[in-house]
């Protein structure tokens, strides 16, 4: 026996829902990305009004205010683990030296 066909409201059905369980997770993220973006620019604005970047640059830049963020973070941690770097050599008596980049020396060369 062949199985019966599917009616034009199943598939209608099974396409809509496929759509929504794709469409849905794409759009909510895209939304939650706009509002952290516009949130961090009205930060901006507790800037006194010579140093906000609309005064200067003449038009409202978007996403300024969260890259200026972000660099500010990345400065923050790198600043930051060179001075404990720093504070952690000197406390236990060996001399300072740069930063080998991650590579472990068992031998001097």
């Amino acid at each position: 026996m062949s199985e019966p066909r599917p009616t034009i409201g199943k598939i209608i059905r099974k396409y809509l829902v496929t759509g929504i369980l794709v469409w849905l997770p794409i759009v909510v993220t895209i939304r939650i990305i706009a509002y952290i973006i516009s949130a961090s620019d009205g930060l901006t604005n507790l800037l006194p009004v010579q140093w906000q970047p609309a005064t200067y640059l003449g038009f409202n830049l978007p996403g300024l205010g969260f890259c200026a963020g972000a660099l500010r973070i990345v400065r923050y941690r790198r600043v930051r683990r060179q001075h404990s770097r720093q504070n952690h050599t000197r406390r236990l008596g060996f001399p300072a030296r740069p930063h080998s980049g991650g590579q472990i020396h068992l031998f001097q060369r």
